[in-house]
């Protein structure tokens, strides 16, 4: 077999891979859209708080993104315009929900996600970043092909459900990256190779559920778990060549996903990381499966090019290269202005191509307290609701936060002892502590400190240990 020969073997066997049902985009598609409802639902409680410039993080604390096009939420400082910028947000995702306009409303709610996004960057997590993709990539696919109120308006003659071409190669192309970066990075750590991955994992107390607490204890069943996730994570992506005509096989692959970030949510609260991953895979479902669950008498034929220009095919094929490279760079070459450069055009864009989510092992666990010293004399704890004062550990450290962004948010000032917005965010607890409270129960001062305790060995800790983040006198 010839070089040609050969690379026209790996062409074909790739595209044949990357061929995507339009029952599953739909699928997709409305799952992306109740993400972004549910996203801008949590959000908007805390739009006063966290987005605004009275809240912990004013835009001047703020870099700005390096393109205006994501600079919408930079050109409000107040709640109330803040709010109706939620609002044209959520009328967008609804839109992309029943699929009218289905490719306008994907743009422009890729648009205003990485806006929301890059106005405060310490609360996003790798849920964030890979919604973002999916969005991104989701341009160059049919979305609105079935399910939706632009199929219904305007009827297209009967074609096969399946379409090909670039679009649903970089979509599938995502989710391998995604899984093969991540478990390749795991298996060049130690502790997952020896099955302490998954132990290591829940000592994280900040994300750990009643679930994950009552699992931790069973070294042997998370040794099990570890090398089970190394497999899935490695070698799961390779199972996405298989071609879709071969249903069981990628049902089987998908099922085994879900089924995944389903047994990760059981155990941990990691933001909407784990659901977005399975709106994901609901893409990929097989066109096979849906035959079956929907006992559809429709003759699956061979795959049609997705209704995309060519140029834009094009494009998506040259940013996906590009991403690849990217996701190398940033693994392999050191720091400096070349590998700024290189990475520049992913930043601009809000391109990720990193996920390294625990991947490395932790050296200490431990808990947040704020503590309050009241006008009366009183000492309590602002993160466990204004109760007394106590240094003993709460029965779930998760519980400390009103939700993940918060959560991502506090434990980022543990990280990197970012002095000025534990400062702003303290002041911000006094603010609002005392608009609340009586003459005699004002809050006076309030210490941030965190509780750890190093990890010795497996269950074995050291002495609790405190260390002062930050302090501020009530203004």
């Amino acid at each position: 077999m010839t070089w040609r020969q050969r690379y026209g073997w790996l062409r074909a066997v790739v595209a044949d891979a990357a061929v995507l049902d339009t029952r599953a985009l739909a699928m997709g598609r409305i799952g992306m859209a109740l993400l972004l409802l549910y996203d801008l639902f949590v959000r908007s409680h805390d739009i006063h708080a966290l987005y605004s410039d009275e809240g912990v993080e004013p835009r001047s604390a703020v870099d700005p993104p390096l393109l205006p096009l994501f600079r919408l939420y930079f050109a409000f400082g107040d709640a109330p315009s803040l709010q109706v910028v939620f609002a044209i947000a959520a009328v967008f995702a609804a839109a992309l929900l029943v699929g009218f306009r289905t490719r306008l409303v994907t743009g422009v709610s890729w648009v205003l996600l990485v806006s929301l996004q890059a106005r405060n960057g310490s609360v996003n997590q790798a849920g964030d970043d890979l919604l973002a993709m999916f969005l991104f990539w989701s341009l160059f696919l049919p979305l609105g092909a079935r399910l939706s109120v632009d199929a219904h308006l305007r009827p297209r003659p009967a074609e096969s459900t399946l379409v090909s071409g670039v679009g649903p190669f970089a979509l599938t192309g995502q989710l391998f990256l995604l899984y093969f970066i991540t478990g390749t990075l795991k298996a060049n750590s130690i502790h997952w190779l020896v099955g302490n991955g998954i132990y290591d994992a829940l000592n994280a107390q900040e994300f750990v559920t009643s679930f994950g607490r009552w699992l931790h204890p069973h070294y042997y069943v998370l040794k099990v778990l570890s090398w089970a996730t190394l497999v899935l994570e490695i070698c799961g992506p390779m199972v996405l060549f298989i071609p879709p005509r071969r249903w069981r096989v990628r049902l089987a692959l998908v099922v085994a996903f879900l089924g995944f970030h389903a047994g990760i949510s059981l155990c941990m609260r990691i933001g909407m990381f784990s659901f977005v991953c399975m709106v994901g895979w609901l893409f990929l479902i097989p066109a096979g499966a849906l035959a079956r669950i929907s006992r559809s008498t429709e003759t699956i034929t061979a795959p049609v090019p997705s209704p995309q220009a060519r140029w834009a095919q094009r494009l998506a094929g040259a940013i996906f290269v590009y991403l690849v490279l990217a996701a190398m760079i940033s693994d392999r070459w050191p720091n400096g202005k070349v590998r700024d450069a290189l990475l520049k055009p992913a930043r601009a864009f809000a391109w990720q191509e990193h996920w390294g989510m625990f991947v490395k092992p932790r050296d200490e666990a431990g808990f947040l307290v704020a503590r309050a010293m009241l006008k009366n004399g009183t000492q309590v704890d602002l993160l466990r609701a204004g109760r007394a004062l106590t240094w003993a550990p709460p029965p779930l450290v998760i519980d400390l936060f009103p939700n993940q962004r918060w959560r991502k948010m506090l434990t980022g000032v543990i990280k990197s002892d970012n002095k000025d917005r534990a400062h702003r965010y303290l002041q911000w607890l006094c603010r609002t502590q005392n608009a609340k409270r009586t003459a005699d129960a004002q809050v006076v001062n309030v210490v941030l400190t965190y509780v750890s305790q190093k990890l010795l060995s497996p269950y074995k800790k050291g002495p609790p240990e405190r260390k002062v983040l930050a302090l501020s006198r009530c203004q």
